[in-house]
């Protein structure tokens, strides 16, 4: 019985993320295009671009990767990244079985993550 609040907070967080420009990904991650005003939030250069995670799904494809929130996705397969709707339209042109090999930046640092779907 616990369990329906929390699952009534969950969607009211997606509901209000949604409505504040964010966008969530069948991947289990949330996630905003980067600005000037979040990358000095989470200390970044206001010259990078990509998309900032700004929550991952626990027991997720990308948090099985280590993604965390506050990571920036710079890369795809490659590719940059400038905003959410060109990390949508990368990862559609690649299959997510298969796998797809992400730039993220951490805590200042870029690594590389390999990201499958449908796991």
């Amino acid at each position: 019985m616990t369990r329906r609040p929390i699952f009534l907070i969950l969607v009211m967080a997606a509901v209000a993320f949604a409505f504040l420009g964010g966008a969530t990904i069948g991947l289990g991650m949330m996630l905003r295009t980067l600005n000037s005003d979040i990358a000095r939030q989470i200390g970044e250069g206001p010259d990078l671009r990509g998309v900032v995670v700004t929550g991952v799904e626990p027991l997720s494809s990308a948090a099985r990767t280590g993604i965390r929130a506050r990571d920036v996705i710079t890369h795809v397969q490659g590719q940059s990244v400038p905003d959410v709707n060109e990390f949508k339209r990368l990862l559609r042109t690649h299959d997510l079985g298969e796998g797809v090999r992400l730039t993220v930046r951490s805590g200042g640092a870029p690594r590389f993550v390999f990201l499958k779907g449908g796991e």
